[in-house]
């Protein structure tokens, strides 16, 4: 494994962000886990890309994610928590740490910035929410329109 990097995203890799995203949403699909929408759009990308992290193996570019700080209250979580969502580590790269990278990133800014920080999926993904729930704190299901999400808790502060 090489040296892993996690940097702020900006316009000049919107072309790669739709790469990834769209590769791992195909994925997702074959494997019928409806997490996202397929195709992804610059659109999409344009819209995240303030809030949007890349996640480097050497100079490769292997995975994205958002971190938002929420702007209104939303299940447990409250505004000005922050929010990870939209992980997406290209298929090739899974089940090598660097989830466990993002989130460990995730959670130390939510300590520097003395914030609480969620993030949550698809409940119909049973392997996903295995996984999250070795490095989080489970707090449950929770109705979305027609299906349900699972919500976990990284990082718990009192502000």
């Amino acid at each position: 494994m090489k040296r892993m990097i996690i940097k702020k995203a900006n316009n000049t890799n919107i072309e790669r962000i739709l790469e990834v995203y769209n590769k791992v949403t195909i994925e997702l699909l074959r494997k019928e886990i409806h997490q996202w929408e397929y195709p992804w759009t610059k659109n999409d990308i344009l819209s995240m890309i303030n809030n949007l992290y890349l996640l480097y193996n050497g100079e490769d570019v292997i995975g994205c994610f958002e971190l938002i700080l929420l702007d209104s209250n939303n299940y447990m979580m409250k505004q000005g928590d922050l929010y990870l969502g939209k992980i997406a580590i290209l298929p090739e790269y899974q089940g090598q740490s660097f989830l466990s990278k993002v989130i460990e990133y995730s959670k130390e800014l939510s300590i520097k910035e003395n914030r609480n920080c969620y993030l949550d999926c698809w409940a119909g993904n049973p392997k996903l929410k295995e996984i999250y729930e070795k490095y989080t704190e489970y707090l449950g299901d929770f109705k979305e329109d027609n299906y349900y999400i699972s919500i976990f808790q990284l990082a718990k502060h009192t502000r």
